[in-house]
């Protein structure tokens, strides 16, 4: 008798625990999307949409991404597929594949590096089939990737009309997180000396003279300040990583074929290697987790330069701290 009340009571504190967590995470969540709720939003910003796309096919899912993105056009009043878009834009990001007609534009922060391999081996006949194979600093800086601004006008005008057409893109939110911790939190001297000194010396009063000579103590909320006060900034290496979408890729005058995303890219690019044929040529078997470590090993080889110039402005300790 004594162990079967034992083990009754065991079982009802087992309950208890549980019951009290579920209202703690339910207050919690409740919370958090309080705090989201209050954050502002540039005002020709497209409505963060929550899609349902595991509830649909995936043939349909295309047809409702597209569909989508006309509805936002519409209603902001910019859709206009007869109308080509600047090519001199300093911000497009588009490449064209002539073999296999095919245009890919690349927006910073939504797997951009990912795709820029994936042209690397489909242009340049790589003798490689994994995208990770490719360093990072070598898929961005080929010769082979031809821009759709190096073509001329008339040219550029056939190929947008008759080639197939693809991006990918990004919850805006996640994506200047992403931007924060890859360019300003993670040791990046680049970034910190051309974007974020101008940052500190506009939205923090009274700035020490290290962070306005280093940029190196970023703060989130004045990366948040300087994306909804971008026309304050004229760096184009910042803008295009966090930037409105709409503004690099314009899917409000270009009539895509097919719109990936982010948080689902190894799912949508399958499906899209399928539609353009490719799927022999490139191997996607690799994890998140293995995409993940390839991203950290290449943010630590540094050159003996770069490095010369971050330990002036923070010690050996707090970088390491950092990654």
């Amino acid at each position: 008798m004594c162990q079967l009340r034992s083990m009754f009571w065991g079982y009802a504190a087992f309950v208890v625990v549980v019951l009290l967590g579920y209202v703690y995470l339910s207050l919690n969540q409740v919370r958090v999307t309080k705090i989201v709720s209050r954050i502002p939003t540039p005002k020709k910003l497209f409505t963060k949409v929550v899609l349902h796309e595991d509830l649909i096919t995936t043939v349909s899912t295309q047809k409702y991404r597209l569909g989508k993105i006309k509805e936002g056009c519409k209603k902001h009043k910019m859709l206009n597929f007869t109308k080509t878009p600047k090519l001199n834009n300093p911000y497009l990001f588009m490449f064209v594949d002539e073999k296999r007609k095919i245009v890919s534009c690349h927006v910073q922060k939504a797997g951009s590096t990912l795709l820029n391999r994936i042209l690397a081996i489909l242009i340049g006949d790589l003798p490689v089939t994994n995208p990770l194979n490719i360093p990072p600093y070598l898929a961005h800086n080929r010769n082979d990737l031809k821009s759709l601004n190096e073509y001329k006008p008339a040219d550029a005008e056939r190929i947008l009309k008759t080639y197939y057409k693809y991006l990918f893109v990004r919850d805006p939110l996640s994506r200047l997180i992403s931007f924060y911790e890859d360019k300003l939190y993670f040791p990046d001297n680049e970034f910190r000396s051309k974007f974020g000194r101008k940052m500190i010396s506009v939205f923090r009063p009274n700035a020490s003279a290290k962070s306005l000579r280093c940029g190196h103590d970023v703060t989130f909320k004045e990366l948040f300040n300087s994306a909804i006060n971008a026309g304050i900034f004229d760096s184009r290496p910042a803008f295009a990583h966090y930037g409105e979408q709409i503004h690099v890729c314009h899917p409000c005058q270009i009539e895509y074929d097919f719109i990936g995303k982010q948080e689902t890219m190894i799912s949508d690019i399958k499906e899209l290697f399928r539609q353009i044929n490719v799927s022999h040529l490139v191997n996607m078997t690799s994890t998140q987790e293995q995409r993940n470590i390839d991203a950290i090993v290449f943010k630590l080889h540094p050159s003996k330069n770069e490095w010369n110039k971050l330990i002036q402005c923070e010690s050996q300790r707090e970088l390491i701290h950092r990654i």
